[in-house]
């Protein structure tokens, strides 16, 4: 310990004498850290969040695919569902549910909210118990069961201030007064389910039900001892002979099983997230390579320094252990500022994101990121730092004939060649990546759309079911 507290004692007097070198230093390392931990607090967020359902890893989805298409996660029809649920035998249980938007009125202006329809059964499945009241009860989701409700937590603590007493209350939805029947949990504000603010029975026309209307997203959990690939097996099979059975409807169309995690993030939010992770570790390493050929520079000026305390009797180990605290001082530095450059990008992010708020708001800077910021930190001085430290103590001797020439001598004017190499090369592959991504999002913008979108405008029109309950009811107020 006494020998680290002289070492950043040394530290701080020797960046105090080359105060441009650790405001340069630090400051690269800053925004490189920083943009990492941004990046790194999304990804960590969608690909490494903790499912909040007990037991989750027996806990499946059920997709649609029609490769056609290009349908790879696709809902399910009504009826493609109850097949399901009669003849898949690896789950023990399986819900359905479908996106809804209801029309809030009774108190004050209306209001549309977001929600879900699912099965009764689902909560259960999922063992995410209510955190206040009960779940749907058996028979709820069937034809003529009383309209029942339940409202999410942050509608709860909103709308309701928290109160206990809203159990037993009534919401009118599209008209209905349905009882509230229990609060969910917070937990249910994972993925795109933390925008439900209501949930009501999935009620389940049996009676003409179409194979071509397919609006419903399936969740199952395995039977005890059931794997999932003996399960996506079974799923698969059922889905061949659904397209068998029925070709008018479901040919071309396949039945796919996988985790819930492996649903919420496809295959082109993996190759998204993969892209990401390497363009900011570019940026770690193009930083790196910056502050190493910085150091290298500064290690020709401090030869003689270290040549004088090489012949005191300081060991080369010494010597590097000196130099690489430095190197660790200047990173943690730089961390605790990537952090709060991390915080102001999200932020950033979140006003110029144009719709994909939620995206963005998910990050948190949570006690993962901050053991990735130090990991990178702590990590950082190795690689931008342990080629000078080992080049500045080759030796007293050597160290003082570097010391003499200019720039380090031949062979530290050929490392930092090298360095400098590798820093245009990242930056051309950053440049290339950036120029194709622009060009996409200027393509998007500018594709023709095949007709002239000047002047145009769309609406939306929900009918409610409980005065329009069938078609011919709807095509009458069209």
């Amino acid at each position: 310990m006494s020998g680290l507290v002289q070492d950043l004692r040394y530290t701080l007097r020797a960046l105090r004498r080359a105060p441009a070198f650790a405001v340069v230093a630090t400051g690269t390392l800053a925004l490189a850290i920083g943009v990492n931990s941004a990046i790194f607090s999304l990804v960590s967020e969608i690909v490494f969040a903790d499912l909040p359902m007990r037991d989750a890893e027996t806990v499946a989805v059920v997709r649609g695919v029609n490769r056609a298409l290009g349908i790879d996660q696709g809902s399910v029809s009504i009826p493609g569902f109850l097949d399901l649920e009669e003849r898949a035998a690896s789950f023990e249980a399986m819900a359905a549910l479908a996106n809804e938007q209801y029309v809030l009125t009774g108190d004050g202006e209306p209001v549309r909210i977001t929600g879900y329809r699912i099965s009764a059964n689902m909560l259960d499945l999922w063992r995410l118990p209510p955190v206040l009241g009960r779940s749907f009860a058996p028979g709820e989701d069937q034809p003529g069961a009383p309209p029942v409700a339940l409202i999410s937590y942050p509608f709860w603590q909103g709308r309701f201030a928290g109160r206990p007493d809203v159990i037993g209350s009534t919401l009118r939805l599209d008209g209905v007064a349905h009882t509230v029947v229990g609060v969910t949990s917070p937990d249910m504000g994972f993925a795109d389910f933390g925008r439900a603010q209501v949930w009501t029975p999935l009620v389940l026309d049996r009676t003409e039900p179409s194979r071509d209307q397919r609006e419903l997203f399936v969740t199952a959990r395995l039977a005890p001892g059931v794997t999932q690939e003996r399960a996506t097996q079974e799923v698969a099979a059922v889905g061949s002979a659904l397209a068998a059975e029925h070709p008018e409807t479901d040919a071309g169309w396949e039945l796919w099983s996988a985790p819930v995690m492996t649903s919420l993030l496809g295959d082109e939010g993996k190759i998204i997230m993969l892209m990401l992770i390497l363009t900011v570790t570019a940026v770690v390493l193009i930083a790196c390579a910056n502050v190493a050929n910085m150091l290298l520079a500064r290690a020709s000026a401090r030869g003689t320094e270290l040549a004088v305390r090489g012949a005191l009797g300081a060991g080369r180990g010494r010597l590097v252990r000196q130099l690489l605290t430095e190197n660790l001082v200047i990173s943690l530095v730089a961390g605790g500022i990537g952090l709060g450059l991390a915080r102001a990008l999200l932020d950033f992010l979140v006003r110029v994101s144009n719709g994909q708020e939620e995206l963005f708001m998910m990050a948190e800077l949570d006690g993962r990121v901050l053991g990735f910021t130090l990991l990178v930190a702590l990590g950082a001085p190795l690689l931008f730092g342990g080629l000078p430290a080992l080049r500045a103590t080759l030796g007293a001797m050597g160290a003082l004939r570097e010391a003499r020439s200019t720039g380090g001598g031949r062979s530290g004017r050929r490392t930092r060649a090298v360095l400098a190499g590798a820093q245009v090369s990242l930056a051309l592959t950053l440049m290339v990546v950036a120029g194709l991504l622009t060009r996409t999002i200027i393509n998007l913008q500018t594709r023709d759309l095949g007709f002239d979108p000047a002047g145009l405008m769309t609406a939306f029109v929900d009918l409610p079911e409980a005065s329009y309950p069938d078609a011919a009811a709807r095509v009458r107020f069209f």
